[in-house]
């Protein structure tokens, strides 16, 4: 058996977004370690997908600018096609300093420091037990808590003095959640509840929880990569780091990422003007928050000037794109009445944690960010709605009432 003096640490995949790290890598990472009865010792997490450095910024927007000259007025072809697999190594060069330079500012920020339960000091003096969960699901199709359990001290008796295991989530591990989520389950420790009870109470630690009488409504707008771009008859899908032109040369991504399926800020509108209408601005404050579509056009010129692009689009079409960057995020100036946290930057982040984090009504569309931020953050007392843009019916303004009378 592993005696109860066993500590263990965590390391997230530091290029994925906040929601993810914290809401489906930590706790399910921590929920294992919590099964074989040892103690969480805490070791920042690096957010380097959501925090950049200023120099970084500055960098994709000089690119953007570059390949925005090269698509308008060079136009595809093999000049701009060779200039613009130039710049893909670039940024690929300064992604990997990036991760070089790891910022923990964000983890004393979420108060992440909190959840420690052993001696940080360990960390410097033992040495680690990397725990693979990939072999060990490998070995064991359908295993049980006591496999898990036999296998980690397997893994220790092969190790000599003082050792803490280390729980890594690797690229291959988004495959193996319901497996995870087994072993938690027969071990009695639910992924959600561990979302729900274990960062909230170090945040407000540091954090003033305000009392303003009103409802909080936060309306989460994901458009960065996860967005469609309607130029008159012609769509293109942003996703990821690609671009397609129809949803059905989606429908494997959609299989293991549902979620992702984009909603734009029109389609809030309906539902945005009738709680306006239906519950009154007396009785509410609102926030919008979105990534904006920053990075939506930078994936869409990187994706148009690669060389296997068969993507072209005609003059009228080239307009309208031109026009939509033109107007960038004029879009969200609709949602009158609402603190807009509109883009990526370091103190928009944190806002946007903040509003989560205190919402009694959280509205979103598309991707986890807004639902894990809200649940990792907000405390298991504090009751709220959270509902999909794409559920909503006018009698849920109901549900939004009784909240407020509750």
């Amino acid at each position: 058996m592993i005696a109860e003096t066993r500590s263990f640490t965590i390391q997230t995949i530091p290029g994925s977004g906040l929601g993810d790290q914290l809401g489906t890598q930590f706790t399910r990472l921590y929920g294992l370690g919590k099964s074989i009865g040892a103690k969480y010792i805490y070791t920042p997490v690096s957010f380097q997908r959501s925090i950049k450095p200023r120099s970084m910024r500055l960098s994709q927007s000089l690119f953007f600018r570059l390949r925005y000259f090269l698509f308008f007025y060079i136009g595809q072809n093999i000049f701009s096609n060779a200039v613009n697999a130039i710049f893909l190594q670039l940024e690929k060069r300064i992604d990997s300093l990036q991760v070089i330079k790891a910022d923990n500012k964000l983890s004393t920020y979420l108060g992440l420091k909190y959840i420690n339960e052993g001696d940080s000091n360990l960390l410097q003096n033992n040495s680690f037990c990397d725990i693979c969960l990939e072999d060990f699901f490998e070995l064991n199709e359908f295993p049980y808590l006591l496999d898990f359990k036999d296998y980690v001290n397997y893994l220790m008796n092969e190790k000599t003095g003082s050792t803490i295991f280390r729980f890594s989530w690797t690229g291959k591990m988004w495959a193996l959640i319901p497996k995870i989520d087994q072993l938690l389950k027969e071990a009695e420790l639910d992924k959600d509840i561990i979302l729900k009870n274990t960062f909230s109470g170090g945040y407000w630690k540091q954090h003033v929880q305000p009392f303003s009488g009103k409802t909080n409504i936060v309306f989460h707008i994901r458009c960065g990569d996860s967005t469609t771009v309607q130029l008159g008859k012609r769509t293109l899908i942003v996703y990821d780091k690609f671009l397609y032109e129809s949803v059905d040369e989606m429908k494997e991504i959609f299989k293991i990422d549902p979620d992702r399926v984009s909603v734009l800020p029109e389609e809030y509108f309906h539902v945005y003007n009738q709680i306006v209408d239906k519950v009154g601005l007396e009785k509410i404050s609102m926030t919008v928050i979105s990534d904006g579509y920053e990075l939506t056009y930078t994936n869409l010129l990187r994706n148009l000037l690669k060389r296997k692009c068969a993507i072209r689009l005609s003059g009228k079409e080239k307009k309208v794109l031109a026009q939509k960057i033109k107007e960038f995020n004029g879009v969200f100036k609709n949602f009158t009445h609402a603190k807009l946290i509109i883009g990526e930057s370091d103190k928009n982040l944190q806002d946007s944690v903040y509003a989560l984090a205190n919402a009694d009504v959280v509205i979103w569309g598309c991707g986890g960010f807004a639902c894990n931020t809200h649940y990792l953050f907000k405390g298991p007392v504090k009751k709220s709605l959270v509902m999909n843009v794409k559920d909503y019916f006018d009698s849920n303004i109901n549900l939004i009432k009784e909240l407020k009378n509750g």
